[in-house]
């Protein structure tokens, strides 16, 4: 229930008989005193008159008759100065007292509502501590009245009217006029009593205050620059709050401020002993409170409570959003697995609640192999520091719960409706404990750092994710005694699910391991060597470790990589074998094996791959032992060889031939000889070796108009160098460029022209040259594509005489592989007899060789 602030309430029970003896006074100094009379204090005393000139104190009360009122009179044993003598010898032994029954403590009544108590304390006696009292009747007022105040907004100049002021940008204050003054030094003003804060869902009411607002340059006309101040301290019940029952509300200082200044940097300072590592944003203002006593509020079944020692606060009142370092008890955040029964949420350092759900979360880690950690806004933030629920996680760090995800209306605060329909997130980002409780032969645990986690409750199950990394004490991550010790050497990178039926609960961590193959190797008499895997995945579920990576570590020293391959560690929890598994292209013992299965276990060194031919991909299986290898495959070669041998004069197959070169390209399926350096030749670039003409009539290389080819070079002949090349002798110097007629020179009559002869550097030059006579025919090529020394080769015609036989070849192969390498043996049969003298060889190529009509028969497998 929004409650609304009754403005008119004087602080304290005031009698009636004295609210109408004051305003009897007040109505009689308004008649009898000229109008431009001050009353700095708005209690209806003009300031030559007022006990307490600059202290709201309409009842004039002046217990101990000095001529200052109680109001600003805490100097009680008449020294005239406010000290410890004050407050020990007199206020604190009559502190509880009511003056009723015990007048003498009626001075240390400053508030005058008949009762000694906090708000004297914290209102009087604590603010003049160390001044003197008063000030009296005839004080000298501030230089401006509150009119004059720009920040200031009031709905008219009586007492009873609503003042309000925008402290900053959504934040605003508001009280009655009569609750309003002027500081004294005219450097702003103070609101007193019952102040309002306007929130969207209701106004959050601060009591007993005294809020001192500075002005900027301290002129009624400037904007407020800070607020400072006293309060009782503010809970917000509003919204899903409205049934707060506050029990504990100490006073507090009061404190407006931007978010940068309120939160720690991160060198853990700028803001003094405001620090609060609240989520609020840095560039937003807001109200924070200070005390150095506990807070207590429940809503049932949820109580929030804060230190005895110390409280911090901030307020936002947009949301209305308030964050206080404390501690919730009775948040429910799931079951228990054993039980079935609720789990709460208890503990913590700090805890903030938003009307509107506006709190962000975004977590820290988002990598991982687990989906399900995303960005969202909540109801209620805590500073966590324990269990999550039910499941096996732990967090010290931050939590976000949305109360209500499903937006059913059913949240923790509506115990009866959230116990029937139970829906909520939270999520957290920190330091993450997490249990291992699905597995029942290896006990395990560990811790992440900088790990976010996201949980999710509804009717029937709650289930969570995380991700996070492991930094430190990795060789304490996997439990001792594993009979394949798996040993991280970075740092991991951990993300998990846990759920109901937590035996479908699994992790995952990502990082570089070493892999202990030496127990194995201990266990099977043979000298193996320790793996180092990367890039690798450790999964762990009910069913066991399973890690999975890439290696390019040799485990066996007659056991080459063929670069880095996949490595695979299995261990069970139901007592079965462990084993570690490479998987790759090897080389064993000498031998190359592709696709190879290399299983190393509790109960042996097995070994799975294939011998590939370039015909043929032979599985091999075997074992090692520390003897060596014993591998074993077999193939069969079944060919009718009809389909091979109806050629004319030779076997033109280049299997058959067994990789001799085969001078025709087309008997041998390859492709056609286009350039020399193929047959190991130069390309020829003399037509007149590839047969092509030489053109000895200049006709045939005119250009247009039948004009003289004169340039050599687009002949494709080189630069003319010799005059013998052209065909003359001799040139006449002097002639005409056109003196070249049909294939002459003629002198010209002009007795200078001469005969020359031509130097060995002549260029041939177009004003008169012969056709050159190694001009070539353009329509041929100039570069010779079929070499003219390329000779068909007859290597390959050396079984010419193989009969044409319609007759079937099969031949049974075997293979072993062992310390020496690769051999095998063979049986064939032709036409179903059987051959003798059936081998196998290897070089250079796999085939099975058998003698057929006096002739060698080799066929590749």
């Amino acid at each position: 229930m929004t409650r609304t602030p009754d403005f008119r309430t004087a602080p304290g029970p005031i009698a009636q008989s004295r609210i109408a003896v004051a305003i009897l006074t007040l109505t009689l100094l308004c008649f009898s005193l000229p109008a431009f009379a001050a009353d700095s204090d708005l209690d209806g005393v003009d300031d030559a008159a007022d006990n307490c000139a600059l202290a709201h104190n309409p009842s004039q009360i002046d217990s101990d008759g000095d001529g200052y009122g109680n109001a600003c009179d805490a100097d009680l044993d008449g020294d005239g100065l406010v000290g410890a003598a004050d407050f020990f010898a007199i206020f604190r032994p009559c502190m509880g007292a009511k003056v009723a029954s015990r007048p003498e403590c009626a001075a240390a009544d400053f508030d005058g509502d008949g009762v000694v108590g906090g708000s004297d304390f914290f209102t009087s006696m604590r603010p003049s501590f160390g001044s003197s009292p008063g000030p009296g009747p005839g004080a000298q007022g501030p230089s401006f009245t509150l009119d004059d105040i720009s920040a200031l907004s009031c709905s008219g100049g009586a007492p009873d009217d609503v003042c309000s002021v925008t402290a900053a940008p959504g934040l605003a204050l508001s009280t009655v006029r009569r609750n309003v003054s002027v500081n004294p030094d005219s450097s702003g003003f103070t609101m007193r009593h019952e102040v309002a804060i306007p929130t969207p869902a209701g106004d959050i009411l601060l009591s007993e205050s005294e809020l001192i607002v500075q002005l900027a340059g301290s002129s009624p006309h400037g904007g407020v620059e800070t607020l400072r101040g006293r309060s009782r301290l503010p809970f917000p019940t509003v919204g899903f709050l409205a049934a707060a029952d506050v029990t504990r509300q100490p006073m507090v200082d009061v404190g407006l401020d931007l978010g940068d200044n309120l939160i720690p940097t991160a060198d853990g300072g700028s803001c003094e002993d405001w620090c609060l590592d609240a989520p609020i944003r840095p560039e937003r203002h807001y109200f924070f409170f200070k005390a150095q006593a506990g807070f207590e509020a429940e809503i049932a079944p949820i109580t929030f409570s804060t230190p005895g020692g110390s409280l911090l606060m901030v307020l936002d009142p947009t949301d209305p959003f308030f964050y206080v370092n404390g501690s919730v008890e009775g948040m429910p955040v799931g079951k228990n697995q054993d039980t079935g029964e609720s789990e709460d949420a208890s503990g913590g350092l700090g805890f903030g609640l938003s009307n509107l759900g506006l709190i962000p979360f975004d977590p820290e880690q988002t990598h991982g192999d687990v989906p399900g950690i995303a960005p969202f806004d909540g109801h209620f933030v805590q500073e966590a520091s324990g269990p999550l629920g039910s499941l096996p996680l732990s967090l010290e760090g931050t939590v976000v719960y949305d109360l209500d995800p499903d937006d059913d209306g059913d949240n923790p605060f509506t115990p009866v409706e959230f116990v029937t329909s139970p829906d909520l997130h939270y999520a957290g980002n920190g330091v993450l404990s997490v249990g291992v409780p699905f597995l029942d032969v290896f006990s395990l645990g560990f811790e992440l750092g900088s790990a976010s986690v996201s949980v999710e409750v509804s009717e029937s199950s709650s289930h969570a994710a995380f991700t996070g990394f492991m930094y430190a004490g990795l060789d304490s991550v996997l439990p001792a005694g594993l009979p394949i010790p798996i040993n991280p050497q970075t740092t991991l990178e951990a993300s998990g699910f846990l759920g109901e039926p937590i035996e479908d609960s699994f992790y995952y961590m990502r990082g570089e391991y070493n892999i202990d193959a030496t127990v194995l190797g201990d266990l099977l008499g043979m000298d193996l060597n320790s793996l180092y895997a990367q890039q690798a995945k450790l999964r762990i579920d009910r069913n066991g470790f399973l890690l999975e990576g890439s290696t390019t570590s040799q485990i066996h020293p007659d056991i080459a990589l063929g670069g880095a391959v996949l490595v695979r560690v299995w261990i069970p929890t139901d007592g079965s074998p462990a084993y570690i598994e490479l998987i790759g292209d090897m080389m064993v013992f000498g031998t190359g094996l592709q696709n190879v299965i290399l299983h190393v276990g509790t109960d042996g060194f097995l070994v799975n791959g294939e011998y590939v031919t370039p015909l043929s991909r032979i599985a091999m299986t075997g074992t090692i032992d520390e003897f060596g290898p014993d591998l074993t495959g077999s193939a069969l070669l079944d060919i009718d060889l009809a389909e091979i041998t109806g050629i004319l004069d030779d076997i033109a197959d280049g299997a058959v031939c067994a990789a001799e070169t085969v001078s025709d390209a087309a008997l041998c399926g390859t492709e056609a000889v286009t350039n020399g350096a193929v047959c190991g030749y130069e390309t020829v670039k003399d037509a007149g070796l590839c047969g092509t003409d030489i053109v000895h009539n200049y006709a045939i290389c005119s250009v247009e108009g039948g004009s003289f080819k004169a340039d050599a070079v687009l002949c494709g002949t080189r630069q003319i160098t010799d005059a013998a090349i052209c065909g003359v002798t001799s040139v006449w110097s002097g002639c005409w460029k056109d003196a070249c007629k049909w294939g002459v020179c003629v002198p010209y009559w002009d007795p200078t022209c001469a005969l020359k002869n031509v130097a060995k550097s002549c260029t041939v030059a177009k004003e008169c040259c012969e056709t050159p006579k190694s001009c070539t025919d353009l329509t041929k090529p100039r570069t010779c594509q079929q070499p003219k020394t390329c000779v068909q080769l007859t290597e390959c015609q050396s079984n010419a005489d193989v009969p044409q036989l319609d007759v079937r070849f099969t031949a049974a192969i075997d293979l072993q592989l062992g310390v020496s390498g690769i051999g095998g043996s063979a049986s064939a049969t032709l036409n179903g007899t059987t051959l003798t003298d059936a081998d196998v060889v290897f070089q250079p190529l796999p085939e099975v060789c058998v003698e057929v009509s006096g002739k060698q028969l080799c066929l590749g497998f």
